[in-house]
């Protein structure tokens, strides 16, 4: 059987160890929430800037047959979500995942730490039945 002060310095290196995850998610779910607005901030930026153009090549080439299909052409280049783009998409899911198995692994912990706590009060009541 392991002593309480055994068990004392388990239980701390487990709450270390659950500390350094609650961070790391906590660091990957700001990246996520990060992506998601600074690519949509990006997104309207661009399609803005699209827009301008298409409207700016309109009124200075008026009268020109092809102008139609070059303004459709170049607004046809417009940026679409993020779900659109496959390797952000595969990114932010594999952020998502890292995500998860942070929140998993201190689900575990946590349970690891209560189980240590109970073994920790169970040796420090059969030392101060020892002592008596």
């Amino acid at each position: 059987m392991a002593s309480a002060d055994e068990l004392r310095a388990q239980k701390r290196a487990k709450e270390r160890e659950r500390e350094t995850y609650i961070r790391r998610k906590r660091g990957v779910d700001k990246i996520i929430a990060d992506i998601s607005v600074k690519f949509t901030d990006e997104i309207m930026a661009v399609n803005h800037r699209i827009e301008l153009a298409s409207e700016n090549l309109e009124a200075g080439i008026t009268g020109q047959q092809r102008i139609g299909t070059v303004t459709e052409e170049t607004r046809g280049k417009a940026e679409k979500n993020a779900e659109s783009d496959s390797r952000l998409s595969e990114s932010q899911n594999e952020l998502q995942n890292e995500s998860y198995r942070c929140g998993w692994k201190i689900d575990e912990l946590t349970e690891e730490i209560r189980q240590l706590q109970i073994a920790i009060e169970e040796a420090e009541r059969r030392e101060r039945e020892d002592e008596e």
